[in-house]
C-alpha cells in the first residue's frame, strides 16, 4: 500500500481560488445568500499556501492586503502576483474569462514559456473547466498532470454529495472491499425525510439529517429516540431549514464515538494522474463547533499504526482508487468518526481542497520533514474581540510569529477576515499542551479590553477533543459518548 505521496510540484502554479465557484448554488438556498458567500469568499487567502511551488499568480475574489502577501511572499521565499475583480461581486472565474485578465495571464505565463505551470484550484468545476479551455484556444497550456478528465467534471457533483459518496462505497463492497458504514436512507423530499426519520426513531436509533450537497455542516439537524414523542417538532423543524427544501436529504442514524478518543479524524489523499498511485498526505482531527461547522484542524505526531488506523487507511485509498480510475486527479479527504468498538467509518468524502490543505502545504514547505514532529493546531474564525487592522494585528502578535530560525511559534492565514472581526491562524509547537497555551496568548493579545473582561469571567476551554487522554490539557474533559 502506498502510504506516503506529494502533489506534482513545478516551479511555477497559477492558483484559482474558486470557493464561491463551489459553493454558490448551496449558499443560494439561505436566507444568508449573500453574507454566507462573502464567509466563503473571506477564505480565499488560503490560495496563498496551497501550492509548493516558487513562483505563484494568485486569482483571489477578494482583494488580499498587499502588505500581508509581501509578508507571505518573504517567509516563503516566494513571488506572488494577485489579482481580483474590482468589483467583489462579480464571480471570480467571469472576470478572469475577460480579456484583459487573459492577457495579464498570458503575459505572466510568457516569462518563460517552457516551464510548465501546474493549475492549483479549491476544485474542479464545469466553470472551471471552460475556463482552462478558453486558455488553451489562447495558447496557455497547464501542466496536464493536474487537470481532470473532461468525463469527471461531469460526474464530480455528484460523487462530492452525500448520495454520491454511499454510491461509491456500495461499488466496492459489490467489488469484494467491504467498508463499514451506518444504517441510511436516501430521500427525495422532505415527506420521504420526515417518515425515514420516524422509522429510525422507532427502531430506537438516532439520526442524523443533511442536504445531499451540503457543506461545511450547514442544514444539518439530529434527532434523537425521546423526540419521537414530538413528531409535529420533528417535521416543523424540517419544514423551516431552507437548505433542505427542494433538495434530496440523507437520513442516516447517528453513530456513538467512542469516549475519549478522536471525534473527527479526517484522512486527505493526493489522486496523481495513472499509471501513478494514490497515496496518502496527512491525518488530522477536525476542530468542529457544537452545531458540527469546521473551524480548523489538529494535526499531532501520533503513531497511527492501529489495526483500526490502518485499515481506516485502505478504505480510503480504495477510494482514491475507484475516483482514479473514473478520471479524477487531485487532493481529497475522507472524513470518520470512530464507533464505540475503535472502527473508522468514513461518513463523507470532500473531492477538494479541504480545511486542513493549506496548513499541511504550508508546514512541509517551511518545515519539512521536521513537521512530522510538531503539534499543529489550525484556526480559521478566531474572535478578535474588536475591529483591528492587519497593522495592528501584527504589532500585537510579531513576537510569537515563525521564521527561518524560529520553528515554533504561530502563522497568520487569514487577515480579511478582519473585516468579520475574526482572523485564521495556525499554532506551531512541540507539545499539544504548548500549543493550547499559545493559543490562549493569541486569545489574550488579540482581544480588547472590554472583551478580555467578560472572556476571563468565564473558564476557557478548548474546543478540540484531543488524541491521548495523557495529554488533556488541565481542566478540558471530552464529552463522553459525543456523537458525530
Amino acid at each position: 500500500m502506498n502510504k506516503k505521496t506529494k502533489p506534482p510540484s513545478c516551479t511555477r502554479a497559477f492558483v484559482v481560488a474558486n470557493i464561491g465557484d463551489e459553493v454558490d448554488s448551496f449558499c443560494q438556498r439561505s436566507d444568508r445568500y449573500k453574507e454566507l458567500l462573502f464567509e466563503y469568499d473571506l477564505l480565499s487567502e488560503r490560495a496563498l499556501f496551497w501550492p509548493m511551488e516558487s513562483d505563484l499568480l494568485v486569482a483571489s475574489q477578494l482583494a488580499i492586503p498587499a502588505e500581508f502577501v509581501e509578508w507571505v511572499a518573504r517567509l516563503f521565499n516566494k513571488s506572488i502576483k494577485v489579482i481580483s475583480p474590482p468589483n467583489s461581486a462579480q464571480p471570480l472565474l467571469e472576470f478572469l474569462s475577460e480579456k484583459k485578465q487573459i492577457e495579464e495571464v498570458k503575459e505572466w505565463m510568457g516569462r518563460d514559456s517552457q516551464t510548465p505551470v501546474s493549475l492549483v484550484s479549491y476544485s474542479i468545476s464545469e466553470n472551471l473547466n471552460k475556463y482552462v479551455k478558453l486558455l488553451g484556444s489562447q495558447g496557455i497550456f497547464l501542466n496536464p498532470k493536474t487537470l481532470p478528465s473532461d468525463d469527471f467534471v461531469q460526474k464530480r457533483r455528484y460523487y462530492s454529495s452525500k448520495f454520491g459518496f454511499k454510491s461509491i462505497i456500495k461499488t466496492l463492497n459489490q467489488n469484494g472491499h467491504p467498508i463499514l458504514g451506518s444504517a441510511y436512507r436516501c430521500c427525495n423530499n422532505l415527506g420521504e425525510a420526515y417518515q425515514a426519520t420516524i422509522d429510525f426513531l422507532a427502531s430506537g436509533r438516532d439520526v442524523i439529517i443533511k442536504p445531499t450537497d451540503g457543506n461545511s455542516g450547514l442544514g444539518s439537524l439530529r434527532f434523537y429516540t425521546d423526540d419521537l414523542n414530538n413528531p409535529r417538532i420533528i417535521r416543523a423543524q424540517l419544514e423551516e431549514n431552507t437548505y433542505l427544501k427542494n433538495n434530496k436529504i440523507m437520513v442516516e442514524e447517528l453513530l456513538k464515538v467512542k469516549a475519549g478518543d478522536l471525534q473527527s479524524p479526517s484522512l486527505e489523499i493526493y489522486v496523481p494522474a495513472e499509471p501513478e498511485k494514490p497515496g496518502m498526505l496527512y491525518w488530522s482531527q477536525q476542530i468542529l463547533s457544537p452545531e458540527g461547522n469546521f473551524l480548523g484542524v489538529v494535526m499531532d505526531h501520533i503513531d497511527h499504526q492501529s489495526s483500526a488506523t490502518r485499515q481506516a487507511e485502505e478504505d480510503a485509498l480504495a477510494i482514491a482508487d475507484f475516483l482514479q480510475k473514473q478520471g479524477y486527479r487531485g487532493h481529497f479527504d475522507t472524513d470518520y468518526i470512530i464507533r464505540e468498538d475503535g472502527r473508522y467509518i468514513p461518513i463523507e468524502i470532500n473531492i477538494r481542497r479541504t480545511g486542513g490543505t493549506h496548513v499541511y502545504s504550508a508546514m512541509k514547505t517551511l518545515l519539512g520533514d521536521d513537521a512530522e514532529n510538531l503539534v499543529i493546531i489550525s484556526r480559521e474564525e478566531f474572535r478578535t474581540g474588536a475591529p483591528q487592522s492587519w497593522e495592528i494585528v501584527r504589532e500585537k502578535l510579531h513576537d510569537l510569529f515563525i521564521t527561518d530560525e524560529k520553528k515554533t511559534g504561530m502563522l497568520l492565514i487569514n487577515v480579511n477576515m478582519l473585516r468579520v472581526n475574526t482572523i485564521g491562524f495556525i499554532v506551531i509547537e512541540r507539545t499539544l499542551e504548548r500549543a493550547f497555551q499559545l493559543q490562549d496568548e493569541i486569545r489574550m493579545r488579540l482581544m480588547s479590553d472590554l472583551a478580555m473582561k467578560e472572556v476571563l469571567s468565564v473558564p476557557v476551554v478548548p474546543a478540540v477533543p484531543v488524541v491521548k487522554p495523557t495529554r488533556y490539557p488541565a481542566g478540558y474533559h471530552p464529552r463522553p459518548g459525543a456523537s458525530y
